[in-house]
């Protein structure tokens, strides 16, 4: 695909998802997390104080995604939900754009295409990017660092250091579960180098430039806490979500007990408080936490949409808004078999170590705190490359299968488990949104 076409088609995606906005309806924030990440933006683009004052929205949550969009707002005058919903949509157009770069590094120009227009045209990932959420912005700093390695993967230089260190800091500065991701990356630059002193001395500059994007939020931090870290005040929170006696595997709301004893909201007491409550509830019960776990997991691979998502944004009377939901929820159960298999199936280079590794620690933190589709949006970005590349290789799949049985063999035998297991999932989501009337 030429430059010149690619821009053409990313036009057109972003016409179908301003249009999908517009034919939605919903031009006032809905209540939960997109109403706080709207109007937390709007209140930083009206007043720059916004930026040292403690609790709240913002700093409650990582300010990356905030200050994005409170950018957008100052620039146009007037600014509406709907805009935050377009802001928004660009960015799921870029990560498009980003999807067809990194197949085509890695793979070839047919892959590239395919995981375009998969990313771009499938409902479950345009209706997705109507949402006003942090999700696609996380996205795109996660994809622009793996486009930055496929440029150079064996052998990584200073440079790729450099700006891998500024998007990793903007991945933390927008999802604090990305805390463990400058880890992750950094040790990809020590086993990838050509030797121990180039691997140390990319880490120095990947290190530095780490610290240095994300100086200006520690630095707002003591001034307003006294202390540079955490990055945002989430964590406690939700895994006292995910760990209370009312707790059921997904997010639910418990007994706000940490106002009685007027800890704020967004503050580092409150979150103290909640991490201490939700660690005294595992300690006491083990064996629940253990159990619910898996219930979590479940959750987290549960395919995407809920009807009340549908129903919170689109203004559709139920029998449709349930309907749209199966719809997305099948197209997103399809992407998500094919590209495991494409996984179990696909070469062990960097880009699947590294999806490996990504992959395992979000279920981690999955089974900890609590599961939703939402938060498997960063999965689903590096499923959808194994899936490209599945579809477009397999004829070569079955000329593997045809020579080289014994290793296909013990494929299988990773595959077909991992399906089952996905589906026994998914069997038991079905089954208590049954029971429970959804």
């Amino acid at each position: 695909m030429s430059r010149q076409n690619l821009v053409l088609s990313a036009l057109l995606l972003l016409s179908i998802r301003v249009a999908l906005i517009i034919w939605g309806g919903q031009h006032d924030a809905p209540g939960g997390d997109q109403l706080a990440f709207y109007s937390a933006s709007q209140q930083l683009a009206h007043s720059s104080a916004e930026w040292l004052k403690g609790g709240g929205e913002f700093g409650y949550r990582a300010p990356m995604y905030f200050v994005y969009l409170a950018g957008i707002f100052n620039f146009v005058s007037g600014s509406t939900f709907l805009t935050g919903q377009i802001a928004t949509a660009l960015i799921g157009v870029l990560n498009c754009v980003l999807i067809f770069v990194l197949i085509r590094n890695l793979t070839d120009d047919t892959g590239a295409k395919l995981g375009f227009w998969l990313r771009g045209i499938l409902p479950s990932y345009v209706v997705a990017d109507t949402f006003v959420m942090s999700e696609p912005l996380f996205a795109t700093f996660l994809l622009s660092a793996l486009v930055i390695i496929s440029l150079k993967p064996n052998y990584p230089d200073s440079r790729q250091a450099f700006v891998l260190g500024v998007l990793i800091a903007c991945c933390v500065l927008t999802r604090e579960v990305a805390i463990v991701y400058p880890i992750v990356f950094g040790g990809y630059l020590i086993m990838a180098s050509g030797s121990r002193q180039d691997g140390l001395r990319h880490v120095a500059v990947f290190a530095m430039m780490l610290l240095i994007t994300l100086a200006p939020w520690m630095w707002r931090n003591v001034i307003v806490w006294g202390q540079p870290l955490p990055i945002s005040y989430t964590s406690g929170v939700n895994l006292h979500i995910g760990n209370n006696p009312e707790a059921t595997g997904k997010w639910v709301r418990f007994s706000p007990e940490s106002d009685e004893i007027n800890l704020g909201f967004g503050t580092p007491q409150s979150d103290a408080w909640h991490r201490q409550e939700a660690l005294r509830y595992i300690q006491e019960d083990p064996a629940h936490f253990m159990r619910l776990g898996f219930k979590k997991v479940a959750w987290f691979l549960w395919p995407r949409f809920e009807r009340e998502e549908i129903k919170e944004l689109y203004k559709l009377p139920a029998r449709q808004a349930t309907l749209l939901s199966g719809v997305l929820g099948v197209l997103s159960a399809g992407v998500m078999i094919i590209g495991i298999a494409g996984f179990v199936f696909g070469k062990r280079d960097w880009f699947w170590w590294i999806s490996l590794t990504l992959i395992a620690y979000t279920i981690f933190v999955t089974f900890v705190i609590y599961g939703s589709p939402r938060y498997r949006d960063a999965v689903d970005y590096l499923l959808l490359v194994f899936a490209a590349n599945a579809i477009t290789r397999w004829r070569s799949l079955l000329v593997k299968i045809r020579t080289r049985g014994s290793l296909v063999r013990k494929q299988l035998f990773i595959l077909l488990p991992v399906l089952s297991y996905i589906l026994i999932n998914w069997m038991w989501i079905a089954y208590d949104l049954i029971k429970s009337g959804h």
